[in-house]
């Protein structure tokens, strides 16, 4: 027989949160090929952990496809970039670190619920 092995992180992420605001840290930013269309375009992966409270260190996961980016605009405004009519080039490498406020909702992926995040907002 195998042994499974289960760590506290691993508890940690299928931990389902109570919708709403939730303090966050972005804790690292990569880049994948989106599965979606077969890895014909690349999404911005957003890891972040939270940071207080009864949900303090679980973690969640945000993307944001480069074919639409404009659904990360509430993401560049949480972490403070000043965004203007005419766009911009935005290096989210810089975000990393950031602390501010996520809002979390319960949905349904496949057979199971997990934790999305579904707004930003500055930590004030």
């Amino acid at each position: 027989m195998g042994i499974l092995q289960l760590k506290s992180a691993d508890i940690l992420r299928s931990k389902l949160v109570t919708p709403g605001w939730q303090p966050i840290e972005v804790v690292k930013i990569s880049l994948e090929p989106a599965k979606s269309d077969g890895g014909k375009s690349m999404n911005h992966v957003l890891d972040h952990v939270i940071t207080e409270g009864e949900f303090a260190g679980v973690p969640l996961r945000d993307w944001i496809n480069e074919k639409a980016a404009g659904t990360g605009l509430a993401y560049l405004k949480g972490c403070g970039f000043k965004i203007t009519d005419a766009g911009g080039d935005f290096d989210l490498d810089k975000t990393k670190g950031k602390k501010l406020m996520a809002h979390v909702e319960t949905k349904e992926f496949g057979s199971r619920f997990t934790n999305s995040v579904t707004d930003y907002q500055p930590r004030g």
